[in-house]
C-alpha cells in the first residue's frame, strides 16, 4: 500500500467489523497499547500494514474477506 488510509475511512472500518480490523501479530503492533477505536484507528494510520486484509467494501457495507461463507454471503447480495 503506497498510500496510507484516512483516519476517517479506518474509523469506518472500525466501525463495521470492530477490533478485527487490526494485525496483533505483526512488529509494528504494540502489545502494550490499550485496544480502543482511537488507539487501533491511529496505529493503522500510522503503520497500514496493521489493516487486516482483505476489506471489502460495496456502499455502506463492509466487512473482512477472511471467512469464505461470509465473502460469499456478501457478493450475492452485493447489487
Amino acid at each position: 500500500m503506497k498510500e496510507g488510509l484516512s483516519e476517517a475511512t479506518v474509523s469506518k472500518f472500525f466501525d463495521a467489523v470492530g477490533t478485527e480490523i487490526i494485525r496483533t501479530k505483526e512488529i509494528e503492533f504494540d502489545s502494550q497499547m490499550e485496544v480502543s477505536k482511537n488507539n487501533v484507528v491511529k496505529a493503522i494510520v500510522d503503520f497500514p500494514i496493521l489493516l487486516q486484509r482483505p476489506v471489502l467494501v460495496k456502499g455502506e457495507q463492509i466487512i473482512l474477506g477472511r471467512d469464505e461463507e461470509k465473502v460469499k454471503e456478501f457478493l450475492e447480495n452485493v447489487k
